[in-house]
């Protein structure tokens, strides 16, 4: 498969106070600019599904005004049977998901439809995607805080992205914050690097020295466990031993003594505290890798 590059009128934006895109000289059809965007616009009629499917289930219930009604077998009109108050039980579970599926599917929409329009304008516009987001970036420094969700954006469009943060960090003097478990996009982006295990920091210091050497036996084990090029220098040594624990449940004690071949009994009775060391790092760890 071959690609043809569409010529596209070369204009001077950089005196332009709007955002003015050159026009195309080919006509690109229909079908072919609305097609990057249907997986947004179906997970969008899904949102609207979801919000409304509780409404037409409890409207259409004949049991939903009955209040005396009491815990009833499941029928034909009711396949899931009927509550006390004989609501539908598939009304009720419906209505308490609703909100936490029509977040969900929002949080999935935004970033393809945000993936696909800048696909197209990259695809489309050739060089003239850099203007457009330094366009974008402008507009979104005008609120208090910047929220981008990068994961879903094309590679090429998310390097870019990111150099454009780095590029307004740097000018604008600005502090942001980068979660991320890309470990190669973290050493590029940041300056100072948090570790977190089951959502407490064990490990805080400067990138470079960071993946030096780790203090704490999880941010050892995991910088040395990162995907290496060269099959010559894989190894498992570094492989962390069994499953993670439930979030919902944490060890007692240190969070990551199950995995940790350096454990101990204090490990196991006391969580560490996250201090600093000589060089100015901190580790939560009681036993810190420091030799």
């Amino acid at each position: 498969m071959t690609t043809t590059e569409i010529p596209v009128e070369q204009k001077d934006l950089s005196n332009s106070s709007s955002l003015a895109v050159p026009l195309l000289k080919k006509k690109i059809p229909f079908w072919r600019r609305s097609a990057a965007l249907n997986g947004g616009i179906i997970i969008i009629a899904l949102v609207v599904l979801f919000a409304l499917f509780p409404t037409f289930v409890a409207h259409f219930s004949p049991n939903a005004q009955n209040s005396d009604t009491m815990l009833a077998s499941p029928s034909w009109s009711h396949p899931f049977g009927t509550d006390n108050f004989g609501r539908d039980v598939l009304s009720r579970v419906a209505w308490g998901t609703r909100i936490d599926l029509t977040i969900g599917l929002l949080a999935t929409a935004v970033p393809i439809i945000m993936g696909s329009l800048l696909g197209l304008l990259a695809g489309y516009y050739g060089g003239w995607i850099d203007t457009v987001l330094m366009r974008i970036l402008d507009i979104v420094m005008a609120f208090p805080f910047i929220v981008l969700i990068i994961s879903a954006l094309d590679v090429s469009i998310q390097a870019q992205v990111i150099n454009l943060l780095g590029e307004l960090q740097r000018s604008l003097n600005l502090t942001l914050l980068f979660i991320s478990h890309d470990l190669r996009v973290v050493r590029h982006v940041a300056h100072r690097v948090a570790v977190m295990y089951l959502g407490k920091i064990v490990e805080l210091a400067p990138t470079e020295e960071l993946f030096l050497k780790g203090y704490h036996p999880y941010s050892q084990i995991l910088i040395k466990a990162a995907p290496i090029l060269d099959p010559r220098a894989r190894t498992r040594e570094y492989a962390i031993e069994g499953e993670p624990p439930s979030p919902i449940n944490v060890p007692k004690g240190c969070r990551f003594h199950p995995r940790c071949p350096y454990a101990g009994e204090v490990c196991r009775t006391e969580e560490p505290d996250l201090c600093a060391t000589e060089n100015g790092r901190y580790v939560a760890c009681h036993f810190p890798l420091m030799g």
